[in-house]
């Protein structure tokens, strides 16, 4: 349950730096499959304002570390479902790069679709310019 109330509560304050340090070292201690479920559904709801935070980026980083592929897919999505909002912007180019870097399978294919999508828009963004090149190392 308390990890229920640090969820919640990280939801209000995810562009506080000491937030996003302490949730990612929470991250790091989830052990149950319950804990790591709760964990990955609030942030998949609050990726796309974490992935524009520069503090908030570091959590979404963290979690493609210590979660698994099965686990990240969520999050994986939901940046994939907003790629050219996310890649467009000054810390979001840098949290699509660590996707595309981190995805396998089905969640790769996805993010290389969205980005190839969008590929035309990306190569002529100052941010998605510099992140466009790096999109299909894998």
């Amino acid at each position: 349950m308390r990890i229920v109330k640090a969820f919640d509560g990280f939801m209000t304050s995810i562009v506080n730096s000491f937030t996003t340090r302490a949730m990612q070292k929470l991250l790091e201690h989830l052990t149950s499959p319950e804990q790591k479920s709760i964990a990955i559904s609030v942030i998949s709801c609050i990726t796309v304002p974490l992935t524009k935070s520069l503090s908030g980026h570091h959590v979404i980083q963290h979690c493609l570390k210590f979660f698994s592929n099965e686990d990240n897919k969520y999050i994986l999505n939901a940046v994939a479902d907003n790629c050219l909002d996310i890649a467009t912007d000054k810390s979001g180019c840098c949290v699509i790069q660590q996707c595309v870097a981190h995805a396998q399978g089905e969640p790769w294919d996805r993010l290389v679709q969205e980005i190839t999508v969008n590929a035309l828009v990306l190569s002529v963004h100052p941010y998605g310019y510099e992140f466009y090149p790096h999109r299909l190392k894998n």
